[in-house]
């Protein structure tokens, strides 16, 4: 599992998050508190017959709208997508395809869309 972290400044007003897309973060400022935002792909694994993938996207310590889109792509292919939209503390999306015969090469990736904040690494396995 890799994960990206990405420091952002939050203003929590009645439970919503606003966040900076800066990378670098920003010192707190008025009411505003630091927040370590998170966006993880997992390794593809098979399940009954299907190659799956998970992206996770968090703001530990504070429910939020968020929103996570997930890749998956088989030896160099056009990936599968999947999104979802949360209002939580962490938000995952999991994408699912047929697993053809023979070994391939499936790589995953997964960007925090809600607000976006950075990609996790790339991570790839041979199923």
């Amino acid at each position: 599992m890799r994960t990206l972290t990405i420091a952002a400044l939050a203003v929590v007003a009645a439970g919503v998050l606003v966040g900076t897309g800066s990378p670098a973060g920003a010192a707190p400022a008025g009411n505003g508190i630091r927040v370590a935002c998170t966006v993880t792909a997992k390794a593809p694994y098979l399940k009954n017959g299907r190659v799956l993938a998970d992206g996770t996207a968090g703001c530990p310590g504070v429910v939020t709208n968020l929103g996570v889109t997930v890749s998956l792509s088989r030896d160099g292919g056009a990936p599968v997508t999947a999104s979802r939209s949360c209002r939580a503390l962490t938000c995952t999306a999991t994408v699912s395809v047929a697993d053809p015969a023979g070994t391939h090469l499936w790589c995953v990736t997964a960007r925090r869309t809600s607000p976006h904040i950075g990609d996790a690494p790339r991570v790839c396995r041979n199923l």
